[in-house]
């Protein structure tokens, strides 16, 4: 959702923001305690994750 109103514009509905941050923190508190299991693997994901959201984004306005 950020990159998509970062690079398209597009906004969302209060109650669509609230869900997605309430997923998002839900993830937060069941993966709280394997934070510390692997820093590099997270980061890997994490930026395969960014990466994604910047293609689909992307292809999204063709």
């Amino acid at each position: 959702m950020l990159v998509e109103f970062l690079l398209v514009g597009q906004r969302y509905t209060h109650s669509v923001v609230f869900s997605v941050g309430l997923i998002i923190f839900g993830a937060f508190v069941a993966g709280a305690r394997d934070l510390s299991f692997d820093g590099y693997g997270y980061a890997v994901v994490f930026l395969a994750n960014i990466t994604t959201a910047i293609y689909l984004a992307t292809i999204a306005r063709i």
